[in-house]
């Protein structure tokens, strides 16, 4: 018998509710604070490569006691053949990385957190390019804000036009990112002698392939004397701030994808949609108008609602596009998949 005083068992609904709240707090403030983190030790490093570095190794070791505590794997399923797809997933993650983190260095984080919300733009476009998919009418509808919202934002932001090198950048890293989803999603669907990699794993994988690509090239350029020659002329201080904020920015940043993760299975997609929506405007507002001081103008509060509205819409569109249609053969296919459902319950 439980223990009469956990709220799991008085009221299980409740405990679950409670769970994805806090859960839901976690992404959020992660997600925040992980932004400013960066953005600060992006100011004090050498070179932005140099970040990227420390924020994959910490990121990975963290990972690495995170998965063995739990009884993960560490390494990809499938042995030496699945190690192509683990270095093209990490080749896309670093891609990702060093673009978004180079493009902060031209632009604002509003302004870079604001083109990550465009998301769907580059979603629709590669996967019908590439993989020859099509779109309903109000899918491709829901795009309209979301380009005019991009124009707005970027044409208001004066550093994006004088220095265009940040705005391709952010967009790179958007695409690299779009690329990461699309490939991780077909390894989860993708059964290993018998089992299906854990997301988690995944994550892991992504982050350590990346460091496997970006570390020789790191070393060969002279990133480590470069790091070392700024550690030994810094201050105890400097030192302090370096050390500490290195660790904050890994850890945060495994957190914000554990808490993404734990989201995603927690909420349905239309909700999870308008979460990370919000999520998103709580970064621009906060590291982006607060802390760092980023102008407001009417010109880009509008894009930046622009965009967030644009999102939104476009998960509705996909929401009401991947519904099953009501048909005498549908609900008699939802009879059955429910029926099938409640026996596994009662095998379980």
């Amino acid at each position: 018998m439980g223990n009469p005083n956990k709220l799991s068992d008085l009221d299980p609904a409740g405990a679950t509710s409670s769970w994805l709240v806090l859960n839901v707090i976690v992404w959020f403030c992660s997600s925040i604070i992980f932004n400013i983190t960066a953005a600060k030790l992006l100011s004090i490093l050498p070179d932005a490569e140099d970040m990227t570095v420390l924020e994959l190794l910490v990121t990975v070791v963290v990972g690495a006691v995170s998965l063995s505590v739990r009884g993960m794997r560490l390494l990809p399923r499938g042995g030496m053949s699945a190690y192509p797809g683990a270095f093209c997933l990490g080749t896309l993650h670093l891609v990702n990385c060093r673009s978004f983190v180079y493009s902060l260095q031209f632009i604002p984080t509003a302004l870079a957190q604001t083109i990550r919300a465009t998301n769907p733009i580059w979603v629709v476009t590669i996967t019908s390019v590439v993989m020859g998919r099509s779109y309903s009418f109000p899918v491709m509808a829901s795009l309209a804000p979301l380009v005019l919202g991009f124009a707005m934002t970027t044409g208001a932001e004066p550093s994006s036009l004088a220095n265009p090198r940040g705005l391709v950048a952010a967009i790179f890293s958007v695409n690299a990112q779009v690329g990461v989803n699309l490939l991780g999603q077909k390894r989860l669907s993708t059964a290993v002698r018998g089992e299906f990699p854990h997301a988690f794993e995944l994550q892991f994988t992504s982050c350590l392939f990346a460091l496997a690509v970006l570390l020789p090239i790191w070393l060969g350029t002279g990133g480590a004397a470069r790091l070392a020659g700024h550690w030994e002329i810094a201050d105890p201080g400097a030192r302090w701030q370096i050390l500490s904020l290195t660790v904050i920015d890994g850890v945060l940043y495994f957190v914000e994808q554990n808490a993404s993760f734990a989201a995603l299975k927690g909420f349905q997609p239309l909700t999870f949609a308008v979460i990370d929506t919000l999520r998103r405007l709580s970064i621009v507002v906060v590291a982006g108008f607060c802390v760092q001081g980023t102008v407001v103008t009417a010109s880009k509060a509008g894009g930046i609602l622009l965009v967030m509205l644009g999102g939104l819409w476009f998960a509705y569109a996909r929401e009401l596009e991947n519904r099953p249609r009501k048909s005498p053969q549908g609900e008699n296919v939802l009879k059955e998949m429910k029926g099938v459902g409640r026996a596994a319950a009662a095998a379980a």
